[in-house]
């Protein structure tokens, strides 16, 4: 069953695709061509109003249209990958349990690899650890 109001992970995966393609210049149909979900699905996903349960092949078409690593919608839905925003400038990693860390200041082009957004992410969760012993 679909939902009408995005849930806060939902509308986040909806902007990380988003940026994903904007970062990859690509018109959601370039998307659809390259073997991603319809223009349909895509707006809806964006829009974090998909039901909670996106199908495994959505998830796969996505993946592979947009270059990202096998695994990485259901990984970033379950919070083992951290949402990032970015104003130009400035890139924040939010963890799933809501650490939020200023992790670079960059020339505005440049961002973190999904290795480098890893290692960061077990870093902010392994003191967020600490910090709660």
């Amino acid at each position: 069953m679909a939902i009408t109001t995005p849930t806060p992970r939902l509308a986040a995966l909806g902007a990380a695709i988003r940026a994903r393609r904007a970062e990859l210049r690509m018109s959601r149909e370039a998307v659809a061509e390259a073997g991603g979900p319809s223009v349909a699905t895509q707006k809806r996903v964006e829009a974090g109003l998909n039901s909670t349960d996106i199908e495994v092949d959505t998830q796969r078409a996505f993946e592979t249209a947009l270059r990202l690593p096998a695994g990485w919608v259901t990984d970033f839905l379950a919070g083992r990958i951290a949402a990032e925003t970015s104003d130009g400038s400035v890139t924040i990693l939010q963890t799933a349990s809501g650490a939020r860390l200023l992790v670079a200041v960059t020339d505005g082009v440049t961002r973190l690899s999904p290795s480098e957004r890893k290692v960061i992410t077990a870093l902010i969760d392994a003191l967020d650890e600490e910090s709660d012993s």
